[in-house]
This record gives structure tokens, C-alpha cells and sequence, in this order.
């Protein structure tokens, strides 16, 4: 759905004002030099917009905000819309808009109180804020840090880190690599994952050799997966029928299980005698 919020003076009568329309904002667009300040708010396609409610959210989910205003010219234009095309109409136009030399000097004027940000670092002391890096609007909402419990449950190596807003609206965020890390990422839950997971399934066939399948938490998982890539009744085989199959325990590096036949060859790397475990 599209919706122009604001309207204008129509041309033909000017004591009226009526609906504005794409035609019309295009057409000043190609026109009058855009008014740089909103960039601070936006930047004229805001593709994330931060509404004011939940209520609000979800009615406009998925909708972008396009608003913004002239220099010289006052065509105050705020459009909402889930239409991608028209979104991608109006982001051509802003862009051959702020790529005139008018739009150029103006924002360097406009936009020269705006602190330059040259890296992302806990060094710079990044506070909350609004800043120009890499010659875009970049707008800090956050600035935090995060416990090693966190860390390890989330597979994440640093510690400090942001959140915050590209020139588009868009939310973004990441760590500080100069600041706090772990010590050590022998915790996080990927390696906890695998290590619980440490009974291997592996299959052969004379066309296709041996094959790892996955990992299984059990002996007894993993020998009923075995057991049905031998007679076609494992799902994940797709009816196919292996000639052999073996469950390797990968803590132990040493061969559990074999059904069929399991040529040496095929074997992994560190062979072992069968457990009779």
C-alpha cells in the first residue's frame, strides 16, 4: 500500500491544495536541489523507519519512509509504501538529485558540524550519537558490552561492541576490535555442539567410497541411522541401499560399529581395533 501523506497547491489552482503524487515529487526532484539536512533523518529513503508504536509497526511493516524537503523550493513530500518498484523509482531520483554539484556544496555546508568518524574502535570513544564514516550518515543508538556466559552462547569472540543505523535507516551493529574479547572460545556452544555430538556415522559404497553422514549424541541414534542406510530405510538415503556402514566415536578416535561391508581403505585415518563396547 502507498500512502502521500502530505499535500500541495495545485498548479492550476492555487488556492487549492490537493493530493501530492509521484509525478509531482519526481518532478521537482529533476528540478530543485534536495535540502541535505535530511540526511540526519533518514536520508530521504529511510527503508527501516522507527515508528512510533507497536501498533504503528505492525500496521506498516515492511514499509519504507520517503520524505524530505528542497532548498530553495518549500515541497514538503513524506511518502509510506511496500511497493518495492516505486521505492527503487524514488531512490534513482535521490540519487541523481544528490549527486549534482548544488546538492554537493550545500552538504558540505549543511552537514559540517557533523563529527567524522575514521574507524569503528573503542579507542575513538564512540558515544551515542550521529556521525559522518566513509561519507555517510552513520547514527550510534547503543554502545554495550556483553558477559563471556553471552559470548559463549552465541559463538561471539569480542566483548564490547554497537548497534546503530546506516544513512538508509537500516539497522547495523558490530564489535569493537580493539576492546574486551574472550580469553579463550573453547566454550562456545558450536564446539560444546560437537563435542556432544561425537558419534559418527560413515558409509561405503564401490561408487562413491566412503562418506561422512552426521553425528549422532548416542550410540543407540546413531546405530539405528546406520542400520537404515544399510537397508534403505534411512531417510537421508534416499531409498539407496549402502554396502557398509560404520559408526566411529570421533573423542575417541576409534571404530564402535560395522554392518556390511567396510573395506580398510575407506576406513578413517586413525583405525582402531573394534570396542567391544
Amino acid at each position: 500500500m502507498t500512502v502521500y501523506e502530505n499535500k500541495v497547491f495545485d498548479p492550476e489552482k492555487p488556492w487549492l491544495q490537493i493530493p501530492d503524487t509521484e509525478e509531482n515529487i519526481m518532478r521537482d526532484l529533476e528540478q530543485y536541489t534536495l535540502d541535505p539536512i535530511f540526511e540526519l533523518y533518514g536520508n530521504f529513503v529511510n527503508l527501516d523507519p522507527q515508528w512510533r508504536s507497536a501498533e504503528v509497526e505492525t500496521i506498516r511493516a515492511g514499509h519504507a519512509l520517503i520524505s524530505g524537503n528542497f532548498l530553495s523550493y518549500s515541497h514538503a513530500f513524506r511518502v509510506l509504501t511496500d511497493d518495492r518498484a516505486l521505492i527503487a523509482r524514488f531512490s534513482e531520483a535521490v540519487k541523481r538529485n544528490n549527486a549534482s554539484p548544488a546538492y554537493r556544496a550545500a552538504r558540505a555546508t549543511k552537514l559540517a558540524h557533523v563529527p567524522v568518524l575514521e574507524e569503528l574502535t573503542k579507542a575513538a570513544g564512540i558515544q551515542p550519537g550521529k556521525y559522518m564514516f566513509h561519507g555517510h550518515i552513520l547514527t550510534i543508538t547503543r554502545v554495550y558490552s556483553i558477559t563471556e556466559k553471552y559470548a559463549n552462547e552465541h559463538n561471539l569472540l569480542y566483548l564490547d561492541r554497537w548497534e546503530g543505523r546506516d544513512s538508509w535507516g537500516v539497522l547495523t551493529g558490530g564489535a569493537f576490535h580493539d576492546g574486551a574479547k574472550m580469553p579463550t572460545t573453547s566454550g562456545w556452544t558450536i564446539y560444546q555442539e560437537t563435542a556432544e555430538s561425537r558419534y559418527q556415522v560413515i558409509t561405503y559404497d564401490s561408487d562413491g567410497g566412503g562418506d561422512d553422514k552426521r553425528a549422532y549424541r548416542t550410540i543407540k541414534e546413531a546405530e539405528h541411522v546406520a542400520q537404515g542406510y544399510i537397508n534403505g530405510t534411512e531417510p537421508l538415503s534416499d531409498g539407496l541401499r549402502y554396502e557398509g556402514a560404520i559408526i566411529y566415536d570421533t573423542i575417541k578416535k576409534r571404530i564402535i560399529r560395522e554392518y556390511g561391508y567396510f573395506p580398510d581403505f575407506a576406513r578413517p585415518n586413525e583405525r582402531h581395533a573394534l570396542s567391544s563396547t
